[in-house]
């Protein structure tokens, strides 16, 4: 009788990732021991995270044949620098951290103990956000204090020279109670890119507190030599509104998983997205919005175009738990309502909605 191997086969190749490289990596940006010990957590995740698969149904229609990951993860050196940021703002009101990610590890270490990759993005999200977690090596981060409103938008072009193999870009921005901005973010490669295969596995984490607005842009641009793979979530307060754009023109391939999470009621939640591809570029986006508390709002607004033998997939999922729980207990009424026990009828559309969550 033949054996057949039912076990699902991964699309990349890992190759090893050691603990001693992970180390050398942060000695080298003469970081702090408390972010060496968050690289070597990420290393651990990393390593007991599989692979995607084509099992998966979000990695179902990707094709990664011609992705050599192994080679691209084996080639971040010590000394990698990365995407270079350049921010730029005018006048920001007291309070206000506008600074680029190495300049937070070096001196806001409360901002990052508080949020970076804890309440949004996590570790755990999935093979990509845990080797970021890993690399993590430019960025910028925007806090906005309580019911500090910034007038003109604030802005970060990351460039990623030709000769660069790799980046890990990280984007925080935290409003509290109350604040506002807008916040524009540009990436792209800087001059001709490079003949040789490029990762960039970035993460963007927005906290909207209650009552705040943010309106964030991003535009992403990078040389077609580019592998692209990004997490990004959204976490939204009661009565907070986020205006969320995104660009997509230039990369070989991008795969991008953008989340918006509606925790307190009134909040909204607008999703615009262009993205136009040619040649033979491939453009994947996932999208989900969660409305997690009552009474919110979410807009979901995608265009995209594509020639040549380019390809694009999107994917979009809306959850409402209360929704849900309709639907299922509407399902069932007509059984439940025949039950003449009133104790036993409340008992199990009790039971029911402690399954639903």
């Amino acid at each position: 009788m033949a054996i057949v191997n039912l076990k699902p086969t991964p699309v990349v190749k890992t190759g090893d990732l050691s603990r001693e490289a992970v180390e050398a990596f942060s000695a080298a940006r003469g970081e702090p021991a408390a972010m060496t010990a968050r690289r070597l957590e990420a290393l651990r995740v990393f390593r007991d995270t599989p692979p995607p698969n084509r099992w998966d149904e979000n990695w179902r229609r990707v094709d990664l044949s011609a992705l050599k990951l192994d080679a691209l993860i084996a080639a971040v050196k010590p000394g990698a620098i990365g995407a270079r940021n350049e921010l730029t703002s005018g006048v920001l009101p007291e309070g206000v951290v506008f600074v680029s990610m190495a300049d937070a590890i070096a001196n806001h270490s409360d901002l990052l103990d508080a949020y970076l990759m804890s309440e949004c993005v996590k570790l755990g999200d999935g093979f990509f956000a845990a080797l970021h977690g890993v690399f993590m090596n430019s960025g910028a981060i925007l806090y906005v204090p309580k019911g500090v409103q910034i007038e003109e938008p604030v802005r970060v072009t990351s460039l990623l020279d030709g000769a660069e193999r790799s980046a890990f870009n990280h984007t925080l921005i935290i409003l509290e109670k109350g604040a506002k901005a807008t916040f524009i973010e540009e990436f792209r490669s800087d001059g001709a890119p490079g003949t040789e295969p490029a990762l960039v596995n970035n993460a963007v984490e927005i906290i909207v507190k209650d009552g705040a607005q943010l309106d964030y842009v991003n535009i992403q641009d990078w040389g077609r030599n580019v592998w692209n793979f990004t997490t990004e979530r959204a976490r939204t307060g009661a009565d907070a509104t986020l205006h969320w754009v995104m660009g997509g023109i230039g990369a070989r391939f991008t795969k991008s998983f953008i989340e918006a999470d509606m925790l307190g009621e009134r909040s909204i939640a607008l999703l615009s997205g262009v993205y136009f591809a040619d040649k033979r570029q491939q453009f994947h986006y996932d999208t989900q919005q969660n409305h997690i508390a009552g009474h919110c709002k979410s807009d979901l607004l995608y265009k995209s175009a594509l020639r040549d033998d380019a390809r694009t997939v999107w994917r979009g999922n809306i959850r409402v738990q209360e929704a849900r729980r309709l639907v299922v207990e509407g399902f069932f009424a007509p059984v439940i309502e025949r039950i003449p026990l009133a104790e036993t009828r409340e008992r199990l559309i009790d039971e029911i909605g402690l399954k639903i969550g």
